[in-house]
């Protein structure tokens, strides 16, 4: 594992993660952001940065290298990037530019080293990090400690929760002023859900009271069969 340097001009903090026994440092605001995207994923089994430190020869040098994100997901969920295990390098798209011919053969070398362990490698950027999928992680992981009557669940539970077929938020906006939930309480409520998993949308996109969701019961049951452990990358 790499320490995290207090630096004058890297932006670096501690991210507090809900799949982490301790808070997460990172060196940019980029890997925050990108943090919390993961932090709000349902699907996530582990979260850690800075790890593993591995060994690439480059140029018949051998030279460490530490990827900043390590992520690994659930066995029973499909894996976004068809092995369970994915080791990130967060970067400026800008910076990725600039460096190339100095970054791919370091990149191209860490990929090889880490699929050997059985670990994925990709690199992000702010073209992918910093987009509706951002606003909306950080959003729900707001949005988690809300807690909504059981009352008010249970009443979209029944309206909800065996439709087959896809629902708009505005129609579960409803269902809860039906059973006197004000609006900007149905609206943390609903952020609350999503959170949770019990209500499922394309989160790539920004959540409006025409999202198309589906109850998490409903999705369960439509789920494809979990992957094999040991899938390759």
């Amino acid at each position: 594992m790499r320490r995290v340097p207090l630096g004058r001009f890297a932006i670096t903090g501690r991210f507090p993660s809900r799949y982490s026994t301790e808070s997460l440092p990172y060196e940019s605001a980029l890997e925050g952001k990108f943090l919390a995207i993961l932090d709000s994923d349902v699907a996530v089994k582990s979260l850690a940065t800075q790890q593993p430190t591995v060994v690439l020869d480059l140029n018949r040098k051998r030279r460490k290298y530490t990827p900043d994100v390590l992520v690994s997901w659930r066995s029973d969920v499909e894996w976004p990037f068809g092995v369970q295990t994915v080791a990130f390098e967060v970067k400026p798209f800008q910076i990725l530019q600039a460096e190339h011919s100095e970054l791919a053969p370091k990149f191209r070398a860490a990929r090889q080293v880490l699929k050997g362990m059985g670990i994925g490698f990709r690199v992000i950027t702010d073209r992918s990090i910093e987009t509706p999928r951002l606003a909306n992680a950080l959003r729900m992981n707001e949005a988690r400690s809300y807690r909504p009557r059981e009352e008010w669940y249970n009443a979209a539970s029944a309206k909800f929760r065996w439709r087959e077929e896809p629902f708009e938020l505005a129609e579960l906006t409803s269902v809860l002023a039906s059973e006197g939930v004000r609006p900007f309480e149905a609206e943390g409520f609903i952020w609350h859900w999503i959170a949770r998993g019990f209500i499922q949308c394309d989160l790539t996109r920004p959540i409006i009271g025409s999202t198309k969701c589906i109850w998490w019961m409903m999705r369960t049951l439509q789920s494809t069969r979990p992957h094999e452990k040991g899938a390759g990358d």
